[in-house]
């Protein structure tokens, strides 16, 4: 019994630095430990009932009771705004903006069942992620009742369909990275909107890592000073907890659109062609796909869609022009 206590201890006391310590994980081999702090939290409650059971059978000390219970509440701290954050307040709700980020994966053929998906949410603008110039064409053509305007960045994998017409689309490097981001303009409520569709790689080693971080702070640093009403949107390959999601937000001043509405995570899905055990995709079940406004866009509802046999689900966002 007494190895099991400290093992408890050990385990508790492992998830507590990755959880507090997150902020500080820039390097390669730790920054991806900041994927699940979801995850953490779960086996946080966990380890406390276990703990809470141990002490009832007076095997543990009541202050590891009283410290478990100190973790898990400095833990929610950082969840608990994702559900609870104020309300966004809109006073007329008759003209929604929907847009959705989709990364339809590119080993994805399932034509019909990305079409299905988007056309069931109905968006006014939709970027697709790993879209190829194959599968754009064979979407355009399934959806052409549905949207008006078109465009494929020539790099990145990226593409937009939109009811409302592109204002000078085109695929962009910005300075400090060598990666292609698509950026286009809409009128909205006879105010001037900024699309930027973006999706840096995943860090699966190391280079790719510098790589996807030198294109998130290129992006940061072009937004920093823009006045321009925005929508940055995409699969971005990390989550909220990392430290370099916090300084993208930090330095372009943007507002996640699910903030308020839940963590809604978008990867993994079941897939026909992913080979992951069944079991891992609750594990591996994260938010790495993300809308981003500028604070005179209001936000109405966000939430995710049905996947179309991709292994992300779309996300959706409602919005409104202050």
């Amino acid at each position: 019994m007494e190895f099991i206590t400290y093992l408890l201890y050990g385990i508790t006391f492992i998830i507590t630095a990755i959880i507090l310590g997150s902020p500080f994980f820039w390097s390669f081999e730790l920054e991806r430990l900041t994927n699940f702090k979801v995850q953490y939290i779960w086996l946080l409650m966990l380890l406390g009932v276990m703990i809470l059971t141990c002490w009832w059978y007076g095997k543990i000390n009541f202050w590891a009771v009283f410290l478990i219970l100190c973790i898990l509440s400095l833990s929610l701290v950082d969840l608990l705004p994702w559900y609870f954050s104020r309300q966004q307040v809109v006073i007329d709700r008759s003209n929604v903006l929907r847009v959705m980020s989709f990364n339809i994966c590119a080993l994805n053929l399932e034509t019909g069942a990305i079409a299905a998906s988007i056309r069931s949410t109905n968006p006014d603008l939709v970027l697709l992620v790993e879209v190829t110039p194959r599968m754009m064409i064979d979407l355009k053509v399934e959806l052409e009742n549905d949207f008006s305007y078109s465009f494929r960045s020539p790099g990145g994998g990226l593409g937009v369909l939109s009811k409302l017409s592109l204002k000078e689309p085109m695929g962009i490097k910005f300075p400090g990275s060598n990666a292609t981001n698509l950026i286009t303009t809409i009128e909205y409520q006879h105010r001037l909107i900024k699309i930027i569709g973006t999706h840096p790689f995943a860090p699966r080693r190391a280079s790719l890592f510098e790589y996807r971080n030198l294109q998130l702070e290129s992006i940061g640093n072009y937004l920093k000073d823009s006045q321009t009403s925005t929508i940055l949107l995409g699969d971005f390959n990390l989550t909220p907890w990392s430290p370099y999601y916090q300084r993208l937000v930090k330095t372009a001043n943007l507002h996640n659109t699910r903030m308020g509405f839940g963590i809604l995570p978008t990867w993994l899905r079941v897939t026909d062609y992913v080979e992951f055990p069944s079991w891992s995709f609750p594990i591996l079940n994260i938010p790495i796909d993300h809308i981003f406004i500028t604070k005179d866009i209001k936000v109405l509802r966000t939430y995710t869609g049905d996947p179309g046999n991709s292994d992300h689900a779309p996300l959706i966002s409602e919005l409104a022009i202050d």
